[in-house]
């Protein structure tokens, strides 16, 4: 009979993974809710101070990770404080951020959002056109947050070596939740 193990992600060393030892991998993740991405990505990557104890068993090869949830991030777990330091973003200014980028999921997804930038309104009043434009900067301000909390993660993904991107994968009509982090040594 085979026993089955529950770990949580922030727990989970895979170098310590008998199947993965000597294999090539790749880690994929589909809907990792705001720190369970940051917790997978440093989950995927060995520290710096732990190279020696990994030798030659660490053979991840690339990431494929759905971002989604920024509102949960969480500063404690976020993977890249220093970048957001750099930027002169703390603590506090963080958790406005992540409450933020709820506003690009909150708007209307009719019609796709990636060139919300672009976006002509042709309101029949004075007072829609207020409440529309008001949506649109909102929905603008929330995924120029989703974009610093991701551009974070891929710099520290490129700071451990790997070859990364950022890429689109639906549009937003679909999903406003449609990034994939796409990384590989």
């Amino acid at each position: 009979m085979k026993q089955w193990w529950s770990v949580m992600v922030e727990d989970l060393n895979l170098n310590a993974v008998k199947s993965l030892q000597e294999l090539p991998y790749i880690a994929i993740g589909k809907h990792l809710c705001g720190p369970a991405t940051d917790l997978t990505l440093r989950c995927c990557l060995v520290d710096e101070k732990n190279v020696e104890q990994c030798g030659s068993n660490c053979h991840l090869k690339g990431l494929a990770i759905a971002t989604c949830c920024h509102h949960l991030c969480q500063w404690k777990h976020y993977i890249n404080k220093k970048y957001l330091t750099s930027l002169g973003i703390g603590k506090e200014e963080f958790h406005a951020i992540t409450w933020f980028t709820s506003w690009a999921v909150d708007a209307d997804h009719g019609s796709d959002l990636s060139d919300v930038m672009d976006f002509k309104l042709h309101p029949e009043s004075i007072e829609k056109e207020e409440c529309a434009e008001d949506a649109i900067g909102r929905a603008k301000l929330g995924f120029m947050c989703k974009q610093i909390i991701d551009t974070g993660r891929l710099m520290w993904l490129k700071e451990h070596g790997l070859e990364t991107q950022l890429v689109k994968y639906v549009p937003s009509s679909v999903s406003p939740e449609n990034h994939l982090l796409i990384a590989s040594f």
